[in-house]
């Protein structure tokens, strides 16, 4: 989805929601001293990282996928603390994930394009984690027994609505995807080195996804990468891409507006689902066999957040029962029809607003541990 980022304590607001799209990223929190780091050494382009000390590689040898993914989002900002300090909060997170039923995360990070015209794509260093970050992440995830999903994305911030990243028209369409190859395979090496399980190659790019040079991308990012390589697809998309033969496994980004009171019960939630159901349903028998699944899920804690879910603000107060009550919906609703799921979505820092997307600390949390236990 689109995810244009709400208003948290220490982030800066978003824009508004585009369209029809999903729920894609937040703004970054902004770092202590006002100040930001990231990009790394990966894009070219990017700001040069902090002088943080690579962390020591541990021993770790890649696990298959789970056949059930049981999945979180976890965005993770170039603002995120380094070394000692984010593989500490690293591990505090990957650890209360696991007691939660979690067994598979995914590293959501932004990449940036300077307009929807533009032929280039690069890092911010706000919104961009360096390499180490990533490194430290990701062994913070297997250490704690997850699977990891590696998931750069498109950010929106430089694109005015109603644009997103599901409407770019690059005036050199070659240029473009040459520069996003290269950035992408940069990304897959780290992976491959880390052992990563699998790696996204592409979120919600609509108006890019008939283009016959995506063989070109899967095929560089398989050529330095072991792992299993997926593509995310909008709610709203036919699920079929003309290309799908060349991956492992396919994603849907599944924010289905649900039609319901704004007060629903987990039961009318429930019932709204069934079209939606039906629908990707339908989308996991024509995958030939692929694995499936909802690489985002998840609504905001307000009010009727149901409705448009992929907004970040509905203008409607804090709820937490009306994402509980979604989320036990999803569950129920959803069970046996996909591959799995990842609920959308948390950081590595502390939830620090009421109406976030963040179901950890709050009555969803129980919910999502139910799910996940069933």
């Amino acid at each position: 989805m689109s995810r244009l980022a709400p208003a948290i304590v220490v982030a800066a607001l978003a824009a508004a929601c585009a369209p029809a799209p999903a729920a894609t990223s937040p703004s970054p929190p902004a770092s202590a001293d006002g100040g930001g780091s990231g990009g790394g050494s990966i894009a070219a382009t990017a700001t040069a990282a902090r002088a943080t000390p690579s962390p020591s590689p541990t021993p770790y040898t890649r696990a298959a996928l789970p056949a059930v993914h049981r999945g979180m989002a976890v965005v993770v900002y170039g603002t995120e603390t380094h070394g000692d300090e984010h593989a500490a909060a690293a591990d505090r997170r990957f650890a209360q994930l696991a007691t939660l039923g979690v067994n598979v995360v995914s590293l959501n990070f932004a990449l940036t394009t300077p307009s929807v015209t533009a032929s280039t794509v690069t890092t911010d260093p706000r919104l961009t984690p360096d390499d180490d970050q990533l490194r430290t992440t990701i062994r913070a995830a297997h250490a704690n027994g997850l699977a990891v999903v590696l998931r750069p994305y498109l950010d929106e911030a430089t694109l005015p609505a109603p644009e997103w990243r599901g409407t770019l028209r690059p005036a050199d369409s070659a240029a473009w995807f040459a520069r996003y190859t290269e950035v992408l395979a940069a990304y897959a090496a780290l992976a491959e080195k880390e052992q990563v399980e699998a790696i996204v190659v592409g979120t919600e790019l609509n108006s890019l996804e008939a283009d016959p040079r995506w063989r070109a991308v899967v095929a560089a990012v398989r050529g330095v990468f072991g792992g299993r390589i997926g593509y995310s697809i909008n709610y709203d998309r036919p699920y079929l891409l003309p290309w799908a033969d060349a991956l492992d496994f396919i994603g849907i980004d599944a924010f289905f507006p649900l039609q319901a009171p704004a007060t629903a019960t987990a039961e009318e939630l429930e019932r709204a689902w069934a079209p939606h159901a039906a629908t990707l349903a339908r989308g996991k028998a024509a995958a030939q066999g692929k694995p499936f699944v909802l690489t985002e899920v998840g609504v905001t804690s307000q009010t009727g957040a149901h409705r448009r879910p992929f907004a970040w603000d509905q203008g409607t107060p804090a709820d937490e029962g009306a994402q509980a009550r979604y989320y036990a919906a999803t569950c129920a609703a959803l069970r046996g029809v996909v591959d799995g799921m990842y609920w959308w979505s948390t950081t590595i820092g502390p939830t620090v607003d009421p109406k976030s997307f963040d179901p950890l600390g709050k009555a969803a949390e129980a919910e999502l541990r139910r799910c996940f236990a069933s």
